[in-house]
C-alpha cells in the first residue's frame, strides 16, 4: 500500500503566552515570547496597532526619540498626588528622566517639571540610565528607587504647581547576621567581633533598665559565650516560678545579689528572702533544649542597598548602630 502524505499543525499557539515554563516541561500550544501582538480570548491574535501622538500634544521638546532605544523605560500610575483623589500623573521614565504628565486632562499633556536622576546618583553606580526605577506612591508622595539611585521622595505642591525632591535613606532589619563561622549551636570560649554582633542581632543586649549585660553574665557564670540558637530571655527568672533561685538580700545590694546568683551552685531555696524576678539566670537557661536552629535576628537596621558584611558589621562601632526606627 502506497505511503500517504499528509501535513500536521504541531503548533496552534492556543493557550496564550507562558514565560514560567521550562524547556522540558513546556507546554504544548504555547508561546514563549511574541512581538506586537495582541491576545484575544478566544486564542487568536491580532497585530498591535502602531502608536501616535495626539495633534495637541507637547512630548516633542521634552523627548528625545533617539534616547528611547538606549535607556531604561518604565511607567507608573502616581494616584491621589498630594493627598487629592482627583489628581492622577502618570511618571514616565526614560533613560535618567522622569517625565510627569495629567492622566486627567484631555488631551494628556507633559507637566513643565522633570527630573533628571543623574543628579541623585549613588557613590560608585554606573549608567543610572540603564536600570529601571521602581515607584510607589503613599500619603500622597512618590517615592523612586532604582540600583543606581539614592532614594528620592517626590512630592507635590498643588499651589505653585511645581514638585520637591528630597533624598531618603531606607532602613530594614538585619534578618540575616553575618558568619562567624560557628555552628548555630557552638558556644566559643572567646568572643569574636563577628559573633558579637549576631548576638547582638539577636536580643543579648541589656534590658531597658539596663542594670546587667546578659552577655557577660553568661561568660562569667558558665564559661563560655552562648551561641546563635539561644535567646537571653528564656532565661529570665519568673516571680511566679516555684523553682525560682532566690538569695538572702539582707544588707546587700542588688548588684551583690545578681553577682552572687551567677555563681554557680551557691544558690539555695533556704536562703529566701527576696526574690529577682526578671533577672537573668544563665543556669536556667542551660538546661533549656535551644535547639539546633538560629534565633530570631533582627536587631539592627541596614541599608538595602549596602548588606555588604563591612556595613553590617561596623566591628568597631557596634554599639552606633541604628535598632529602632521611631522619628523615621
Amino acid at each position: 500500500m502506497p505511503q500517504s502524505l499528509g501535513k500536521r499543525t504541531y503548533n496552534k499557539f492556543v493557550r496564550g503566552l507562558i514565560t514560567e515554563a521550562s524547556e522540558l516541561n513546556f507546554p504544548l500550544d504555547a508561546s514563549v515570547d511574541e512581538d506586537n501582538c495582541v491576545l484575544l480570548r478566544d486564542a487568536t491574535r491580532r497585530r498591535r496597532l502602531g502608536v501616535d501622538r495626539e495633534a495637541s500634544n507637547n512630548s516633542s521638546d521634552q523627548i528625545q526619540e533617539n534616547r528611547f532605544s538606549d535607556g531604561a523605560i518604565s511607567f507608573y500610575k502616581w494616584t491621589e498626588v498630594a493627598g487629592n483623589a482627583n489628581r492622577v500623573f502618570g511618571v514616565l521614565q526614560i533613560d535618567s528622566k522622569l517625565y510627569f504628565n495629567d492622566l486627567a486632562a484631555d488631551p494628556i499633556v507633559f507637566l513643565d517639571f522633570q527630573i533628571d536622576l543623574s543628579q541623585h546618583i549613588m557613590p560608585g553606580a554606573e549608567d543610572v540610565g540603564q536600570q529601571r526605577c521602581e515607584m510607589v506612591g503613599a500619603r500622597g508622595s512618590l517615592f523612586v528607587v532604582s540600583k543606581g539611585i539614592i532614594p528620592i521622595i517626590i512630592s507635590y505642591d498643588s499651589a505653585a504647581q511645581s514638585i520637591a525632591v528630597i533624598e531618603t535613606t531606607l532602613k530594614v532589619r538585619d534578618f540575616e547576621g553575618v558568619t562567624d563561622s560557628l555552628e548555630f549551636d557552638e558556644e566559643p570560649t572567646e568572643l569574636t567581633p563577628r559573633h558579637e554582633y549576631n548576638l547582638r542581632n539577636q536580643g543579648w543586649n541589656p534590658p531597658g533598665d539596663g542594670k546587667f549585660e546578659p552577655m557577660t553574665v553568661f561568660q562569667k557564670a558558665k564559661g563560655r559565650y552562648p551561641g546563635n540558637n539561644k535567646q537571653w530571655h528564656a532565661g529570665k527568672l519568673s516571680a511566679n516560678s516555684a523553682d525560682e533561685p532566690t538569695i538572702n538580700a539582707q544588707g546587700s545590694s542588688l548588684a551583690g545579689v545578681i553577682s552572687h546568683l551567677i555563681t554557680i551552685g551557691s544558690i539555695t531555696s533556704a536562703d529566701v528572702v527576696t526574690t529577682l524576678a526578671g533577672t537573668f539566670d544563665p543556669n536556667l537557661l542551660d538546661n533549656l533544649a535551644s535547639g539546633l536552629t538560629q534565633a530570631p535576628k533582627g536587631h539592627y537596621l541596614i541599608s538595602p542597598m549596602e548588606r555588604t558584611l563591612k556595613e553590617r558589621e561596623r566591628l568597631s562601632e557596634i554599639t552606633n548602630l541604628e535598632t529602632s526606627l521611631s522619628g523615621s
